[in-house]
């Protein structure tokens, strides 16, 4: 079988429209794609599938146990959702469980809603890693009364050391341990002594030093003489400043959203993006301002900033036509409700394929532009129109057979492939 039809019966087994006759013959070239498709799955079908031996994704509770078992064992990340089905009852009986890992992988797996019970038994648990999963991110800062204990415990030290209350010994201790992810934590913590503060702003590390300028009581000559320091010791994207900045740059400000307007404005002077970022998120900032960050040179700083829900529709198309979508920043721009549908029509057309592929975003484009964009020369946009839900069948028939591979997978996959479509891959693979 070629590699063309193969990927095209591949996309029919994750079509939610294939039928049912069309999965029983495809098991034998796509089990696995049909055992994790989200859809009901006929008792017939499932029968077929356990004969292959691959039950992945099958509503088989044992199953499903064995690979919660073989993730936790692995130190694997596992969802509250799962752990829940592992304990057959409710979450909180497995804060006791005989193993240190399903314990540890309770803690990894719930958030800051854990009840504080909960949380205090698995902090004063036995086993370090145990301790370890429930003292940081996500769970919130630990209970005030346990602050102490933590901060000796080599296990939890680094999740409390930003925010814990410091006696003198303990940050002296700190900040001359041999740890650079712990002195950078200790260097944010606003009870650190000023001269301990100043000594870690001349730390060997450059990624300690990048906390240090995230200090609130740092004046902010000296915040500007760290972070030019920084800019002019990096080397290339793999240095250790270049690291250090990129952490930096992408770090909360969360005091500076607290600061009266007029200080905060004053930030948007600076040059550390963080900071700049935390004031253009303000929900109170003067028209006049927005409308300035509407052309700042940072596009991180536009793309904050076009999320207002006052945003005009032609500075959100102005933005994805220059810079495109950011993959990482949700909700897309295309998506605010401000944001023209016949700026789709006009991206269509864009010389650049990401400009074409962001149009095929757009629910209503004509058909006649589908059709062109059919036969683009790029295939991440022919891939984007086998996959509209709004693509007519006869170009699926056509893309479906497409050079891309990707293209075929995303017209079998497609809800409007025909019927007999699929049928006839099927007689072609001989199934």
């Amino acid at each position: 079988m070629d590699a063309t039809l193969k990927k095209a019966l591949e996309g029919i087994a994750r079509n939610p429209a294939a039928p049912l006759e069309v999965l029983l013959r495809l098991v034998p070239v796509a089990a696995h794609e049909i055992a994790s498709r989200r859809e009901d799955k006929s008792p017939e079908l499932v029968e077929k599938l356990l004969a292959t031996g691959d039950s992945l994704g099958l509503d088989d509770p044992a199953v499903q146990l064995e690979l919660i078992q073989h993730s936790i064992d692995r130190h694997i990340p596992v969802s509250a959702s799962d752990l829940a089905l592992y304990a057959g009852e409710d979450l909180s009986t497995l804060a006791t469980h005989a193993d240190p890992n399903v314990r540890a992988a309770l803690g990894r797996a719930w958030d800051y809603r854990m009840p504080e019970d909960v949380r205090r038994a698995l902090l004063a648990d036995p086993d370090p890693g145990v301790r370890n999963s429930v003292a940081g991110y996500p769970h919130g800062d630990a209970p005030e009364d346990l602050h102490q204990k933590l901060l000796a415990d080599e296990a939890t030290r680094e999740s409390v050391a930003s925010y814990a209350t410091l006696s003198r010994e303990i940050a002296e201790e700190l900040v001359a341990a041999d740890n650079e992810e712990l002195r950078a934590e200790v260097a944010k913590n606003p009870s650190l002594p000023t001269d301990l503060r100043d000594r870690l702003a001349e730390d060997p590390s450059a990624f300690v030093r990048a906390h240090v300028i995230l200090r609130q009581d740092l004046s902010e000559d000296r915040r500007r003489e760290l972070h030019r320091d920084l800019c002019s010791a990096a080397e290339g994207p793999w240095s250790a400043e270049s690291f250090a900045l990129t952490v930096l740059n992408a770090s909360a400000v969360p005091w500076v959203s607290l600061l009266p307007l007029a200080e905060r404005l004053s930030y948007l002077d600076s040059p550390i993006h963080c900071f700049r970022a935390e004031v253009a998120a303000s929900p109170d900032l003067p028209p006049e301002v927005v409308t300035a960050l509407h052309d700042d040179k940072d596009v991180g700083i536009r793309r904050l900033v076009a999320h207002r829900p006052d945003t005009p529709g032609d500075v959100l198309e102005r933005l994805v036509a220059e810079h495109g979508e950011h993959p990482k920043h949700r909700p897309l721009i295309v998506d605010h409700p401000n944001f023209p549908p016949e700026a789709f029509i006009r991206f269509a057309t864009h010389s650049d394929p990401r400009r074409r592929s962001i149009a095929l975003k757009g629910p209503d484009l004509p058909l006649e532009i589908l059709a062109e964009l059919a036969t683009d020369p790029d295939g991440q946009v022919r891939a984007d129109v086998a996959g509209h839900l709004k693509t007519p069948p006869e170009i699926l028939r056509a893309l479906i057979e497409d050079r891309d591979l990707s293209v075929c997978a995303a017209a079998g996959a497609n809800p409007r492939l025909p019927r007999q479509v699929m049928l006839d891959l099927l007689g072609k693979a001989g199934l």
